[in-house]
């Protein structure tokens, strides 16, 4: 199981299974097309690509935890947004570890 974690804009965190189709679940999971944001950890938050222009609702969690990362920009993010576990060196969506999935839904 290659596990993910949503923080909706709207409830709680949750933990999801990417499966085998990873790009169908993250897309599902952001409600489009999906932008990578680096956050200098071992994750990757995707976001909707177009989220600011379908102007969707801020997702106040997301928005802190980027902006508590080493960015030199401060940001909203918009949408819900799905957590990974980064990439592996052929560009592979890897899923976060226990330890990364119990600090996101915690967080």
């Amino acid at each position: 199981m290659k596990r993910a974690v949503i923080f909706p804009t709207n409830g709680q965190a949750y933990e999801v299974d990417l499966g085998t189709d990873t790009l169908t679940t993250l897309k599902n999971a952001v409600g489009g097309w999906i932008e990578p944001v680096e956050l200098g950890s071992p994750w990757t938050m995707w976001v909707n690509e177009e989220g600011k222009l379908k102007q969707l609702a801020v997702n106040d969690k997301a928005t802190q935890m980027f902006n508590e990362g080493l960015h030199e920009v401060i940001d909203l993010i918009v949408g819900n947004v799905i957590f990974t576990g980064g990439t592996t060196p052929t560009g592979a969506t890897k899923g976060l570890t226990d330890k990364s999935v119990k600090y996101l839904l915690e967080y």
